[in-house]
């Protein structure tokens, strides 16, 4: 609470003394001293929180005053002249002394341990730490920036040197930005070291005046490092599944949670005389479309397979008769289809041509073994 506050509640405190003072017996106000004091003691309680030790004891002395006064037991102007004399004198008192304090407290030099931990943990910090102004160019930096950025000289680095050139307009527009609110995290850009080489960081600052705010930047070498090894693993497994899945004799369709075609493989090209590259990319019901057009049964199979994709569960051994045609045999399909755990699905189409033929051979074979067996019980 401030001084000006602290003064206000203290005067308040000695005008409500005099006009008790001053009513009480015209308007027959109780007198009683426990009623004065209770009611006197909100104020000199708000006085005391302000921390004004002689504001309080002056406050006290003019309630006294007040007191003696509406009991009756006055012993003179003289006395209660007195009282209230060395009340108004605590409430200067006590003003001057804090004044003084405060004066003195805000012209105090700071700790000198203070700055030593200060200037450990700036220089010894392992991110990079930069004093700046509000251009961005650095005022002091420390130890880590030098090492990792290199110029171990100089103290002082303008912005173009340790920015890459792409990301200047940016940092300019988050420096606004860190001046105008106070503070700015999280920022990822790139710094360019000594040596020309891109140094991944991650910003935060925060400003310390109207024109100087510290900025510290993690160095995120390490972690794109490790993203870019496990981007190059991802895509060599990625190679293995699709190239294992390529040598299938089944057709692959694999689609995403939102319905695309993410994966065909080439058997699904193979068998209907669709390029796999023009069917990626595509819902899948669009895709399911195009192969229609090349199917024979395709009311009953184009029911199965919507009944499937809108109902989010798993259809078998659904037959589809290919038709023959440019870049395409004529096949016999069995089609299944399976819902996954991330809400797409896999759809399969197995080549059961070879089969149907056996089966039809099959058939017309036994045809002629009943035909023989009739026609040697009419010989007999």
């Amino acid at each position: 609470m401030g001084i000006g506050r602290g003064k206000v509640l203290l005067w308040v405190a000695l005008a409500a003394g005099f006009l008790l003072t001053l009513l009480a017996r015209p308007l027959e106000l109780p007198t009683s001293p426990g009623v004065l004091i209770g009611g006197y003691a909100v104020l000199v309680f708000l006085a005391a929180t302000a921390g004004w030790l002689w504001g309080l004891l002056g406050a006290g002395a003019a309630l006294g005053a007040t007191i003696l006064l509406l009991q009756g037991e006055n012993p003179g102007i003289p006395a209660i002249g007195g009282l209230m004399y060395f009340g108004v004198v605590g409430l200067v008192e006590g003003g001057m002394g804090m004044w003084r304090r405060r004066v003195k407290s805000a012209a105090r030099p700071p700790n000198k341990l203070d700055l030593v931990c200060n200037e450990v943990l700036f220089d010894d910090s392992p991110t990079i730490v930069h004093l700046v102004d509000e251009e961005g160019n650095v005022i002091r930096r420390n130890r880590a920036s030098r090492t990792i950025l290199g110029w171990p000289a100089r103290n002082t680095l303008h912005l173009s040197e340790y920015v890459h050139p792409e990301d200047i307009g940016r940092l300019r527009k988050e420096l606004r930005k860190l001046f105008d609110l106070g503070r700015i995290q999280g920022v990822e850009l790139r710094f360019i070291s000594e040596g020309q080489h891109s140094v991944p960081v991650e910003i935060h600052a925060r400003r310390l005046s109207p024109k100087r705010a510290v900025l510290t930047a993690l160095d995120r070498s390490e972690v794109m490092e490790l993203r870019r090894k496990l981007a190059e693993e991802e895509a060599r497994y990625r190679y293995l599944i699709e190239a294992a899945i390529d040598t299938m004799d089944s057709g692959v369709v694999l689609i995403d949670a939102g319905g695309k075609v993410i994966w065909a493989n080439k058997a699904v090209e193979r068998f209907f005389g669709i390029p796999r590259d023009s069917c990626i990319g595509l819902p899948a019901r669009k895709v399911l479309e195009r192969l229609l057009f090349r199917i024979d049964n395709r009311a009953e199979f184009e029911d199965m397979v919507r009944y499937a994709y809108g109902e989010g569960v798993a259809v078998e051994n659904v037959e589809c008769k290919v038709r023959p045609g440019l870049q395409r045999e004529e096949r016999v399909l069995q089609y299944s289809s399976y819902p996954i755990e991330n809400g797409g699905r896999i759809d399969y189409y197995v080549d059961i041509t070879q089969l149907k033929r056996l089966e039809a051979d099959l058939r017309r074979k036994t045809q002629d073994l009943e035909e023989m067996n009739r026609n040697l019980k009419e010989y007999d």
